[in-house]
């Protein structure tokens, strides 16, 4: 109760900035009927309401190979 109501929010983008300007790793946002690209520069926003088969999985794939390309 002690934090704003924005706490988590503030710290995952946080955490994401760092992660990504790091080098490190490669990190990648995946939501759920959510757009998470204010968190996540490499992101993508599933839609499953509309999925038919394995359309949610091809647009992770596409995603992923969208990048690694670079």
């Amino acid at each position: 109760m002690a934090n704003d109501t924005f706490y988590l929010d503030n710290h995952l983008k946080d955490v994401a900035q760092c992660l990504e300007q790091g080098g490190q790793i490669e990190l990648f946002g995946v939501g759920v009927g959510l757009d998470l690209s204010p968190y996540y520069t490499r992101n993508v926003a599933l839609d499953l309401s509309d999925a038919t088969g394995p359309s949610a999985l091809r647009e992770v794939l596409g995603l992923l190979a969208k990048y690694a390309r670079r």
